[in-house]
């Protein structure tokens, strides 16, 4: 059938079993396909607030609105209405969550649970939000629902910022047998299910039209991998034009980097009640421990308040480009190597912060950025895996293309030296190291702590969210020979 045919048809049966049901008799009726109305009679504003606003930055952001005698609430929210008595029209009441035994023999156990959990919720709001933990394969539940999907004869978009994850998607889904296609700006491929950037989705809605943008018109389910690194504004100027479609979001850290995380649940429904958390598969012995460890760098300095950006990138500067602390990285890069503890990454964001570390340590580590093609990273780093580079070299130091769908199992250490209290990073750069590996029983971060204000602030943030894994050990050591003493003992044990 063309995919037109397809599309179509897909749109009318979603629509129609939107609107199969009779609004009588629910609390919160679907007046429109992304929102709930509910009667002045039975909310407040105040009510409203409690479900749908948030505040970011001393101001309050309301995500609903009164329209007459009736308030609007995003479908994202939907569950939220239903805990507090609502009775809620289903989005889709005739979806079935049972899983094609096809595709479900390829999920673990848990893995089938979240989906299921996910499409139970998506039966009732038409959106869920997943979680579960770097390691713990994202990417084959996505193909998964994408497949479940594309039985039902709805038309599927996978998007995510980097072309990493997309290449991912693209194996993955190849080896469970589904048709899938990849279309970015320089890679053109249709498939029933069909992986794109957000960046060439973005423009092509922009543009309004093309093949991509004649699909996503028509789209039954619509996936986003990593939401929480999308611009909120790109995020909502894509999902508002899909009323009527599914949409699934996917993440290890269901955080938004601007700190917007009500907006995407809005968009994508609140986290589904299966949730994986890297303990859990630690416990399962799919995934390694991590032992992380916090050291003072030799850099010392005093600030006062920062009052803008502008301030505290001059911090930043002063401290991340000091060649005595590049010297001290590399210091702690020849220590885990002396143990052992290397393939090593250093997350160092910024690519003059990796220049000058390479320039004062003799070039230790293989530099890994957006600047090289996505090819060429692969190659580096499988090479670095099979012991197929030089071996002067340490490891790899790489930016904020680390964060995530990096897949580098054979890392057993990471020198984290930048400072900062991001939850996604925070949780991310950790998870690089939890995949196991032959011989590896444990992975070690090393993470940097400076003598400035802001930055021993933020040590103490880190610690708090990584304390929310009971198997991500966190120490405080003083000094390279105390870190030396403690990391031998873990690993001769």
């Amino acid at each position: 059938m063309h995919i037109d045919a397809v599309a179509a048809s897909a749109a009318k049966l979603m629509y129609e079993a939107l609107h199969a049901l009779s609004p009588g008799g629910y609390d919160a009726v679907l007046c429109r396909p992304n929102a709930y109305c509910i009667s002045a009679d039975k909310m407040d504003d105040s009510m409203a607030d409690s479900i749908a606003s948030f505040r970011h930055r001393k101001t309050i952001y309301r995500l609903w609105k009164r329209e007459g005698d009736k308030y609007l609430i995003p479908r994202g929210f939907g569950l939220r209405l239903e805990r507090i008595g609502f009775k809620i029209q289903p989005f889709a009441p005739w979806l079935d969550p049972t899983l094609f035994p096809m595709y479900a023999q390829y999920l673990r156990d848990y893995q089938q649970e979240v989906l299921q959990s996910a499409l139970m919720q998506m039966r009732k709001i038409g959106s869920a939000t997943i979680e579960v933990a770097t390691g713990g394969g994202k990417t084959w539940i996505g193909c998964a629902a994408a497949a479940h999907f594309s039985m039902l004869g709805a038309p599927v978009i996978y998007a995510a910022l980097p072309t990493d994850l997309l290449v991912q998607l693209v194996r993955v889904c190849r080896k469970m047998g589904i048709s899938i296609g990849m279309w970015t700006g320089s890679e053109k491929r249709r498939g029933a299910v069909l992986a794109t950037t957000a960046a060439s989705l973005y423009k092509a809605i922009k543009q309004k039209k093309g093949y991509l943008y004649d699909l996503f018109s028509n789209v039954g389910l619509f996936i986003f991998d990593e939401s929480q690194h999308l611009p909120a504004k790109m995020l909502i100027s894509v999902t508002k034009n899909l009323p009527h479609a599914f949409i699934l979001s996917m993440s290890a850290t269901p955080y938004h980097t601007e700190n917007l995380d009500e907006v995407i649940y809005a968009i994508s429904g609140d986290i589904a009640p299966r949730r994986v958390l890297s303990s859990e598969l630690i416990e399962r012995g799919y995934l390694v421990p991590i032992y992380i460890f916090q050291i003072y760098t030799p850099v010392s300095l005093q600030h006062g308040k920062l009052a803008n950006r502008k301030d505290y990138n001059n911090i930043k500067r002063k401290v991340w480009m000091n060649p005595v602390r590049a010297q001290f990285i590399g210091q702690i890069a020849k220590l885990l190597a002396k143990l052992n503890l290397n393939p090593i990454m250093v997350y160092a964001k910024e690519i003059e912060h990796i220049d000058l570390i390479n320039k004062v340590t003799g070039n230790m580590f293989i530099k890994i950025s957006s600047e090289i093609n996505i090819d060429t990273r692969r190659l580096l780093l499988d090479a670095l895996c099979t012991q197929q580079v030089d071996r002067r070299l340490y490891g790899f130091a790489i930016t904020t293309v680390g964060r995530e769908g990096l897949d580098v199992p054979c890392v057993r250490s990471v020198i984290h030296a930048t400072a900062g209290r991001s939850r996604v990073e925070v949780i991310q750069v950790p998870g690089r190291l939890t995949r196991p590996w032959q011989d590896k029983k444990f992975g070690v971060v090393v993470d940097l702590v400076d003598r400035v204000p802001v930055y021993e602030r933020q040590a103490n943030e880190r610690v708090k969210l990584w304390s929310r894994e009971k198997h991500w050990r966190v120490f405080r050591v003083n000094g390279l020979a105390e870190l030396e003493m403690v990391l031998a003992d873990l690993v001769n044990r």
